[in-house]
């Protein structure tokens, strides 16, 4: 609901935007107290959805397809955005920038080796959430958010426009947008 909040929640009313959240858990569905006629909250997997072809009229997705899971769930996600709205806007993390996001506290986390990783998370509380309970948890967290490329942006998006957000001369991350004609 933070996110919204950011767009102005009387501007999105202003303007009759109705939001639909998909969510795999019901863990934010309660976040849409106050403005309950704007939201509708559903539990989903946006790599499989259960909406007709343009159902919506955008499909919004803001730093997501990093922890759908591997490459061949990044593909199922960027197809369903792509058919269910004309227009959308999937946002991601750059591979390539020298901070994790989803790590901040240690620069280059995400390129060094995967047990080295796990073995941060366990001595460290470099997440968001802490630090990792056990060596299943810290895979977890590791495996949790796959950040990708732009050529990959550009694969996975072929009929959008890429944006680099940039941080100095570096891409921060990659925003892919396809406006529907009117």
């Amino acid at each position: 609901m933070a996110y919204w909040r950011r767009f102005g929640i009387d501007f999105l009313k202003a303007q009759n935007v109705r939001i639909t959240l998909i969510n795999v858990t019901e863990t934010e569905m309660g976040m849409v107290d106050d403005a309950p006629d704007m939201f509708e909250s559903l539990v989903g997997n946006g790599c499989k959805l259960d909406s007709a072809d343009n159902a919506f009229d955008l499909c919004h997705s803001n730093s997501v397809i990093e922890h759908v899971g591997l490459w061949r769930d990044m593909e199922a996600f960027a197809r369903e955005t792509r058919r269910i709205a004309p227009s959308y806007y999937c946002q991601s993390p750059n591979f390539w920038f020298p901070i994790d996001p989803h790590f901040p506290l240690v620069p280059f986390n995400h390129w060094m080796p995967r047990p080295f990783r796990m073995k941060l998370m366990r001595w460290l509380p470099l997440a968001h959430s802490g630090r990792a309970r056990d060596l299943a948890h810290a895979a977890e967290m590791v495996d949790g958010a796959r950040m990708i490329t732009g050529e990959q942006m550009r694969f996975l998006f072929p009929d959008a426009r890429i944006q680099a957000e940039r941080f100095a001369l570096l891409a921060k991350s990659y925003t892919a947008v396809r406006l529907a004609q009117p």
